[in-house]
């Protein structure tokens, strides 16, 4: 898979774009047998930047909203599993740009927003942290959350040593499933978050009303 992006990048050099496309699909096909995220995510922007070209926008954009996907799943390193972080570096904002800057050109509103609020997401995600081991009456969930992080970390090891199977990606997939779970459960459990008031629900209407009231496009809310 590293060799076919290299042979797409070279490719795309020569302005080969359909044997681009060919290396690419090539290199998306092997990453099947032999999982690599991180080679995954750059592999379908060279998709996304070919299709482009080519003038497939609505194919184009299908394959930055999986990159980005497959970016959003990243983790920076191994880090240890008391901290797990979002870092998104410049090599994955260039996606991030060419994505939203398709997306405004073709008019894709709901597209653009998703790319920057994943953008968002990543640059202001919580980092969870569990006390030490030796606090006393540490519950079931803050022990399944250790174990989960653990688990999860040895994984990303293995995936950044090149040594992921079809197997381990799908069993990391089922544990960020089962951590987010237990995270809701801790957030629910936590005395502080239940003396907050829950917000009012998302009312779309009256969001564009409000919008209108001012002629305005779009409102970031924080």
């Amino acid at each position: 898979a590293a060799l076919g992006l290299l042979r797409a990048d070279l490719a795309l050099a020569d302005g080969a774009y359909e044997d681009a496309l060919v290396h690419v699909d090539a290199a998306l096909a092997d990453l099947n047998g032999y999982p690599d995220a991180d080679l995954s995510w750059k592999l379908l922007l060279r998709r996304g930047r070919v299709r482009r070209d080519l003038g497939r926008a609505g194919e184009a954009l299908a394959a930055f909203d999986q990159a980005t996907s497959h970016v959003d799943d990243l983790r920076k390193g191994s880090l240890g599993y008391r901290l797990d972080t979002t870092f998104l570096g410049d090599d994955k904002l260039e996606l991030f740009a060419e994505a939203i800057e398709l997306a405004c050109a073709q008019g894709d509103g709901e597209a653009a927003a998703r790319f920057v609020e994943l953008v968002k997401a990543r640059a202001l995600a919580a980092t969870m942290s569990i006390p030490p081991p030796r606090r006393t009456g540490r519950r079931a969930d803050e022990i399944a959350f250790d174990d989960l992080s653990t688990r999860l970390d040895a994984l990303a090891f293995q995936s950044y040593a090149g040594a992921a199977t079809v197997e381990s990606v799908q069993e990391r997939r089922e544990l960020l499933v089962r951590r987010r779970e237990v995270i809701e459960r801790l957030r629910i459990a936590d005395p502080r978050w239940r003396a907050m008031s829950h917000p009012p629900p998302f009312d779309l209407d009256a969001l564009l009303r409000r919008l209108s009231d001012g002629n305005r496009a779009a409102l970031t809310l924080h």
